[in-house]
């Protein structure tokens, strides 16, 4: 994975605009990725776990914006970076089964309480919604770009919505490594998730 990411690197690295900011983001994304390691049979405490994945993720996407033939302000880099940091939230929500059987330690794998990490997780949509504010674009486009991205979020959403299911007026969650399979993955085919989906994008397009 190392020698790809590398090799990927640069090839790509020729063809962007700014190269300098292009260098700083990989060697940040890639110093992530040798961290992520570490959560592997990890005792790193909540907070470096939480760094990981808000870098792991946020300059992965951020890294993309270089690929465009774009030119990007502050604005619209902490929208590319918060985006990704919500992205990479709501991968290891949905991979919550799959990481506990690899024994890799992520923030939802250690999630005792759903409501709390949901609060935790609208704390990241509201800096993206506020991150889409200060763009400097006419706010119809950003009307337009907020509906995108709640797309995206919403699948964090729902996935947190079953984990609420499961908690139910409990004090605290059951522990993950005792549940059946089933009871973690979140099947986005089922009809009533694809309704759910629509609903809270709609409902998380608002700035």
């Amino acid at each position: 994975d190392e020698k790809a990411f590398l090799q990927s690197h640069l090839l790509l690295k020729d063809f962007v605009k700014d190269k300098e900011a292009y260098e700083r983001i990989t060697h940040l994304l890639y110093k992530a990725q040798i961290e992520s390691k570490k959560q592997h049979q990890s005792q790193l405490p909540d907070e470096l776990i939480e760094q990981i994945t808000f870098y792991k993720g946020g300059f992965s996407v951020l890294l993309c914006r270089h690929y465009l033939d774009l030119d990007a302000g502050a604005a619209e880099e902490d929208c590319w970076y918060t985006i990704g940091t919500i992205i990479q939230l709501t991968n290891d929500l949905f991979d919550i089964y799959k990481d506990l059987q690899d024994d890799i330690d992520t923030l939802p794998d250690r999630m005792t309480n759903a409501y709390t990490f949901e609060q935790f997780f609208h704390s990241r949509i509201t800096a993206m919604r506020a991150a889409i504010t200060a763009m400097p674009h006419p706010q119809k486009e950003k009307e337009v770009f907020a509906l995108a991205m709640a797309g995206i979020y919403s699948f964090g959403l729902i996935a947190l919505e079953q984990l609420k299911q499961l908690q139910g007026d409990a004090m605290q969650l059951p522990n993950f490594k005792t549940l059946p399979r089933k009871a973690l993955i979140v099947d986005m085919e089922k009809p009533g998730n694809l309704i759910k989906w629509l609903r809270l994008t709609y409902r998380y397009a608002q700035i």
